[in-house]
């Protein structure tokens, strides 16, 4: 080893241990000694270095927990170092509120002795499950503090030597929240859920959303609709171009907007919809929301009060014709009358003048349908057995429908009576028996039935015409070509008629008829399936006895003086060659004015009076009111063309004076007027 390298320390010591104080170090030693002594100098500068890296090394390590424990004290959660057994080695709060008890009496006590209800039972059950599992725990629990609701999350995670740290944090301001969230939440959806509206949601040409409302007018369940099915499958095609281009406005306009259209629901129904919409966010889209109304009981209502509506005014203008018309037949048929009187069986005179009879009754029988329709025809109401009608009818019908229809009627036991004419009623089945014939010109089937109904509030406040209480039914069925979608509305339209032949008012009779019986009629029609006509009549609970049949009445005549007022002079001229053709003494006027200045001054040469009910210058009703004045017991005999169910002649049901619809034949007028003197002297 050469003199000028120094020996390292340690070597040295080694050396000088091993061979003296005064050591040769041998020449075969040299290089080993040098390896040595390289190796011993190379140790003291890596362990210079290393010393150096760990004072570095622990001022950094200073630093950093003197950060992190900076970033522990800050944050505002509960801390907790627990052993296995519950027991509280450490424990911090970021916000000493959270720390219920002070951290002096925790330390060292079992977490589970904390008195706050809740507290024990959670944590014990969570070590219970690290020890098992060694896996972290998360929980939640709620305390009450100073009467209020105070909600935590905690997260527990153990640690080396049996530890447990366990994080805490103070939710309720946070849990508070959700929960109003999930409040009002709920709360709009009951809204939604429980409104009568539908309520819906659309988004790419789907529905998003729907209600129960919703389902229950398409018809289809929530599955069935949300995202698998969209507007165009239910809105009917002719519809749609109208719902597209209003979709498209409301798009351009951002408002919300409103559009009727009609949809096909599930079972096939068609259902006419009111719905308001616009378009909003919706799950980051740009999706349309929208309300719905099924509006097709309103629709329907609205069409049959429109009917109803048209009918009333038809019926109107039928009445008036029908009052004009009577006048003008009465005067033909007096005059026919009172020139057969002139005349003998053997003249031909005599045949001409009983054919413009005949001919006057069936006009006059022509007009009976048009005051029936408008339900202004005088009805002999009596009470009525329909079985026993029915029985009566099928007598003579079957010869009417023929060999091929194929007729059966199934008759309800113990149907309560109607109050009924008898005459009308067979007018109803009559020309509901003829349109069934009509519908099967190949044969068919006819059924005809009747049962007692009882019509609650609900059903008859779809039908404007129906009120509700108990009814006996009538009921029509054919089994032929059935009443188209568009023709069903107009049935009952006076002179309407898909048939070739025909005067187009056997329908409308039957309705007005069924209307002056204070009923209901309703058809059930479909193409190729047949017709079932439904009559509603009012039932009654006693049924009183029809009294005897009347014997033949004597026409007589008298002496007594009549006023004839009468505004239509053919009339008053027939009528009163009529009354004096009796022996009567006569006095005429023209108007109510001249009846009542007559009456006036001759009233007590006066026994009788025929009174018009329509006239110029003062009505009927008015005269007669004046001649009361004047004479209190007045004896009067009302005429009109038209009958006792107008708003113009229901003074005379009311005051039980008698009445004569126009127009009348010679032995109406002469026994009617007999009759009413005749009484009176009885009580005279």
């Amino acid at each position: 080893m050469d003199k000028k390298t120094t020996i390292h320390s340690l070597l040295r010591r080694q050396l000088k241990k091993s061979f003296g104080d005064s050591f040769v170090i041998p020449a075969q030693w040299q290089e080993f000694i040098e390896l040595i002594n390289d190796a011993y100098r190379e140790f003291d500068m890596d362990r210079n270095m290393l010393e150096r890296s760990l004072e570095l090394s622990s001022y950094e390590l200073l630093q950093a927990n003197s950060e992190m424990r900076a970033i522990f004290e800050a944050i505002p959660d509960l801390f907790f170092r627990l052993d296995y057994e519950g027991t509280i080695i450490d424990c911090k709060a970021g916000k000493t509120s959270d720390l219920y008890i002070a951290r002096e009496k925790l330390i060292g006590n079992k977490i589970y002795d904390i008195p706050i209800k809740n507290i024990s039972k959670t944590f014990k059950s969570a070590l219970e499950q690290i020890k098992e599992t060694m896996s972290i725990v998360n929980m939640e629990y709620s305390i009450i503090l100073d009467g209020k609701d105070n909600y935590y999350e905690a997260r527990l995670m153990p640690v080396m030597e049996n530890q447990v740290i366990a994080i805490i944090r103070n939710v309720t301001e946070r849990k508070l929240a959700e929960m109003a969230l999930f409040e009002s939440e709920a709360k709009y959806r009951s809204i939604v859920e429980e409104s009568h509206f539908g309520v819906f949601i659309v988004r790419n040409k789907l529905f998003r959303f729907v209600n129960k409302r919703f389902c229950e007018i398409y018809g289809y369940g929530y599955d069935e609709i949300v995202d698998k099915l969209g507007p165009k499958y239910f809105i009917l095609p002719e519809d749609l171009p109208i719902v597209k281009d209003q979709m498209k406005k409301i798009k351009e306009i951002w408002e919300t907007a409103r559009f009727d259209f009609r949809i096909r629901n599930k079972s096939g129904e068609i259902r006419s919809i009111k719905a308001t919409g616009s378009y909003i966010a919706y799950q980051g889209n740009l999706s349309f929301i929208g309300t719905l109304l099924d509006m097709s009981k309103e629709k329907i209502l609205e069409e049959q009060l429109l009917q109803s509506q048209k009918l009333e005014t038809v019926g109107r203008l039928a009445s008036g014709i029908a009052h004009d018309f009577n006048n003008m037949l009465g005067v033909i048929l007096g005059n026919t009358q009172l020139a057969k009187m002139h005349s003998s069986p053997e003249n031909k005179i005599y045949e001409y003048c009983s054919t413009i009879e005949k001919a006057t009754s069936r006009a006059a029988d022509f007009v009976k349908q048009l005051l029936a329709f408008s339900s202004r025809q005088v009805l002999e109401l009596k009470v009525v057995d329909l079985e026993e009608v029915l029985v009566s009818f099928t007598k003579m019908i079957q010869r009417v429908i023929g060999e091929h229809i194929d007729m059966s009627m199934i008759l309800s036991p113990d149907l309560p009576k109607i109050r009924a004419d008898i005459t009308q009623i067979n007018q109803v089945l009559l020309n509901l028996v003829v349109n069934a014939r009509d519908a099967m010109p190949e044969g068919g089937k006819l059924t005809v039935e009747t049962y007692a109904a009882q019509i609650s509030q609900e059903y008859a406040g779809l039908y404007p015409d129906l009120a509700p209480g108990d009814y006996v039914v009538l009921s029509v069925t054919d089994t032929g070509c059935g009443i188209p979608r568009n023709v069903v509305t107009k049935i009952y339209e006076p002179f309407f008629s898909t048939k070739t032949s025909g005067s187009g008012l056997g329908l409308s009779v039957v309705y007005g008829i069924v209307k002056q019986h204070k009923g209901f009629i309703n058809v059930y029609s479909e193409p190729g399936k047949g017709t079932t006509f439904k009559v509603y009549i009012p039932s009654i609970d006693d049924a009183a006895q029809e009294g005897e049949d009347l014997p033949e009445k004597i026409i007589k005549g008298g002496h007594e003086t009549i006023l004839v007022v009468e505004d239509d002079e053919d009339m008053r001229k027939i009528l009163s060659e009529i009354l004096r053709s009796l022996g009567y003494n006569i006095v005429i006027a023209s108007d109510g004015e001249e009846g009542l200045d007559i009456f006036a001054k001759r009233h007590d040469e006066i026994d009788f009076i025929v009174l018009d009910v329509v006239m110029p210058k003062l009505s009927g009703r008015e005269v007669y009111e004046e001649m009361k004045k004047i004479k209190a017991d007045v004896a009067c005999l009302f005429v009109t063309g038209y009958s006792l169910n107008g708003s113009h002649t229901d003074f005379i049901l009311k005051e039980g004076i008698e009445v004569l619809q126009k127009p009348y034949s010679f032995e109406d007028i002469a026994l009617k007027i007999r009759e009413s003197l005749d009484k009176r002297k009885t009580l005279q």
